[in-house]
């Protein structure tokens, strides 16, 4: 196979036009022979204060070199190139899985990424350490990459990423340059669908991808925060765009069939067997829960929300769940197993904290947790904690929506709500309570 650095060797040797080589930043102590200091300008100083989040490595002319002289001597290694953005959440860890299974199985990567607050970032992983470099804009990595036969190029997601059209572009131009290059797309979200990822309407409900006049309605009117990550594009030619792309694409991964189904309603024309359904394989199961069902030392049955709270987890569900539990006195506590980032519902719901994956059936057990309540209210593309609670063993009420009630659906110990309201997942709850738990009380307006 033919070295895929050899013709960039040039392009290689003019990398100080655009990474300016540096010690450690602000840790002189650490630098080794192979970095040369430079002066900074003092927008670049500033630039790279701690304060401003920029402590990192800059790399020099000759240490990119030492990565090229690896991949020649290598040359049958296979080479990936891996975009995602760098805010954090599942597509991230999805991102890290992918480049350490590629290094396991002998390849080299490149990662290019991009943060709003820090910029675009490159690493290189070729000798078993990553190269970190930061890069000035979109074009220092198109003129880079261009030259550049990778075999794999995974766009693993371009939230946050701007001029996201012309990186589409280029990605379909250098599929077209490297026909042989794979190109894959993993469904962590539903950006390819909407700018607002989460499917989420202008009355915050799940939109079911209703017919696209509503979409350009709904786009314009539309108060979701993360929007500022996203541009406001006409929702037309988003899907315009975007429908390159996934033609050019060699594969879709999605995660469950619900995220397949719901990527075919807004895209009916992408053949269905050029999407595959790899649910994640990477999650940790958990042990079975010492029990579960009885009533808690207050005489009460708890139930837990479990894992990182938001709106779109269902905090505002669970703020009038606790709300209505108060209000007609019912003997359920409810609690939050993991963290909230709505003020409102923490107020109201004690939660306790963090927990790694291993120490949830003992805390699940600790609590005296009778039942789960997941009130998503967006289509999630997989649920890693779905897959752990189902693995323990604990019942589990969700709603009708997405990834978990694909799950919950063929679990014995599970029941899906068919409305996505607070009543109705207590509904819900004191069903499956009744089924698991000897539950005594019975809401009046039970139809399940």
């Amino acid at each position: 196979m033919t070295n895929p650095l050899r013709k960039s060797v040039g392009v290689l040797r003019d990398l100080r036009d655009w990474v300016r080589t540096v010690d450690q930043v602000n840790q002189p102590e650490a630098s080794t022979g192979n970095h040369q200091s430079i002066s900074l300008t003092p927008e670049e100083d500033l630039r790279l204060q701690p304060e401003n989040n920029k402590m990192l490595y800059r790399y020099s002319e000759k240490d990119m070199l030492s990565i090229y002289s690896i991949l020649e001597e290598k040359g049958n290694r296979e080479l990936s190139i891996v975009i995602d953005h760098d805010i954090g959440g599942g597509a991230n860890k999805a991102r890290k899985t992918t480049i350490k299974n590629i290094i396991n199985q002998d390849g080299c990567a490149i990662s290019f990424t991009h943060h709003p607050a820090t910029g675009y970032g490159l690493t290189v992983y070729a000798d078993g350490n990553p190269h970190n470099f930061i890069i000035n804009d979109l074009d220092d990595f198109i003129n880079f990459v261009s030259n550049i036969k990778a075999d794999y190029v995974v766009v693993n997601n371009l939230v946050a990423f701007p001029r996201i059209f012309e990186l589409i572009d280029f990605i379909c131009s250098y599929k077209s340059t490297y026909s042989t290059t794979k190109l894959i797309i993993p469904l962590h979200d539903y950006f390819c669908v909407c700018p607002n990822w989460y499917l989420i309407d202008a009355d915050g409900n799940y939109c079911g991808v209703p017919d696209i006049n509503k979409c350009k309605s709904c786009m314009q009117d539309s108060k979701e925060e993360f929007l500022e990550l996203a541009p406001r594009q006409d929702v037309i030619g988003w899907r315009e765009k975007w429908l390159e792309l996934l033609c050019f694409s060699d594969k879709i991964i999605a995660f469950s069939h619900a995220s397949k189904e719901i990527l075919h309603r807004a895209y009916p024309s992408i053949p269905r067997d050029k999407v595959k359904v790899v649910p994640h394989s990477d999650y940790r199961v958990p042990g079975e829960c010492p029990g579960y069902g009885a009533k808690n030392k207050h005489g009460r049955w708890t139930v837990a929300c479990v894992g990182e709270v938001s709106k779109y987890k269902g905090s505002r569900i669970l703020a009038e769940m606790q709300m209505l539990i108060l209000n007609h006195g019912w003997p359920i506590d409810l609690i939050i197993i993991g963290i909230c980032s709505d003020k409102e519902t923490k107020w109201i719901v004690p939660e306790t904290g963090k927990y790694n994956p291993e120490e949830l059936p003992e805390i699940l057990y600790s609590h005296q947790v009778s039942a789960v309540t997941l009130p998503f209210i967006w289509p999630e593309t997989f649920s890693y904690v779905t897959n752990e609670l189902c693995a323990i063993g604990v019942p589990v009420v969700t709603f009708n929506i997405g990834a978990p009630a694909e799950r919950i659906r063929n679990y014995e110990k599970g029941l899906i709500v068919k409305e996505l309201t607070a009543k109705d997942m207590l509904i819900g709850i004191e069903c499956l309570l009744r089924k698991h738990a000897q539950y005594p009380w019975s809401h009046p307006n039970n139809d399940y």
